[in-house]
């Protein structure tokens, strides 16, 4: 992730006049993707500072998501940050993948002239889409395995992690949620996300988002970075595991030898899997031809990633 586009916030919230602080992820043309806890209530116009920056610069939220989805927009009066617009992601897979955030946390709370200063946190971890499911009810928040040193507990009850709310949660080049809470009933090395399909689910957030940058939202699947050289397929042995659930096709221009591989993989029954996923792209009708063929060959579902 770029270190251009991690913002940090304050809102105005509270009549103590401490606010609330949190971290955001700079979308391009001034427009702040955060936590939706982090702003609401505010009193007035909230702060962002670029993370190499010293001077803060007006914000207005443009748009509150809803209650459960937990994320907001911010509109920047002036300049912060340099950055292109940002490419927006999903997860199409339930396999394990790396991802990253920066925010501000409590546990990087310091003391500069006797003036409190937060600093930043670059988290590393692991995406495990399968914790926190439950059956009958839709995949929602995502879990984040914190890789290396985590905050020590706080004395006063507190979450060390207070702060790191509205952090952008980036795979690869794509941002694909925001980091809200770390969960109760775990150590400090797990965090929560809430997902952009679930922000865009609501209509009012999706219509804000897209006529701020100025074109329908598209979110690319994130699993079609770079070029595969096989089906992402777990291995089954008998009393270890299940079949995966799906194979994922990459439909990138470069990836053509990587594509060939998984479709004949999946056509002659050498990839143990149910359903057959195209990870979307603008694709030649030859290939989408290849793909069907594939999908009738193994009976699999053909589904549009």
């Amino acid at each position: 992730m770029t270190a251009d586009g991690v913002v940090q916030v304050f809102a105005p919230v509270g009549a103590d006049g401490l606010g609330h602080k949190g971290a955001g992820y700079l979308l391009g043309d001034g427009l702040v993707m955060t936590a939706r806890h982090v702003v609401a209530g505010a009193s007035g116009r909230c702060e962002v500072r670029a993370l190499n920056d010293t001077t803060w610069a007006p914000a207005r939220v443009s748009c509150l998501g809803e209650a459960d989805g937990d994320g907001a927009l911010l509109s920047v009066d002036g300049p912060v940050g340099d950055v292109d617009r940002v490419r927006l992601g999903r997860l199409v897979g339930d396999e394990r993948g790396g991802c990253e955030a920066t925010g501000f946390p409590w546990a990087q709370l310091d003391r500069r002239d006797d003036v409190p200063v937060r600093k930043s946190e670059h988290v590393v971890g692991v995406i495990d889409r399968l914790s926190g499911q439950a059956h009958g009810v839709p995949p929602g928040l995502l879990t984040i395995h914190v890789q290396g040193a985590v905050p020590e507990p706080r004395k006063d009850g507190g979450s060390p992690w207070e702060g790191m709310s509205g952090a952008g949660l980036v795979c690869g080049e794509l941002l694909v949620g925001v980091v809200i809470v770390d969960p109760a009933h775990f150590g400090q090395d797990r965090l929560l996300a809430v997902p952009l399909t679930r922000l865009i689910a609501a209509p009012e957030f999706a219509d804000a988002l897209s006529q701020a940058r100025g074109q329908p939202v598209v979110l690319e699947a994130v699993e079609g970075q770079g070029c595969w050289s096989t089906p992402t397929t777990r291995r089954h042995r008998a009393g270890h595991g299940s079949p995966a659930r799906s194979c994922l096709v990459p439909a990138m221009g470069s990836c053509r030898f990587a594509r060939a591989q998984s479709l004949s993989s999946c056509a002659t029954g050498r990839a143990a899997v149910r359903t057959l996923t195209w990870l979307w792209s603008p694709v030649p009708v030859g290939w989408a031809r290849r793909a069907l063929r594939a999908s009738c060959a193994r009976r699999l579902p053909l589904t549009a990633g």
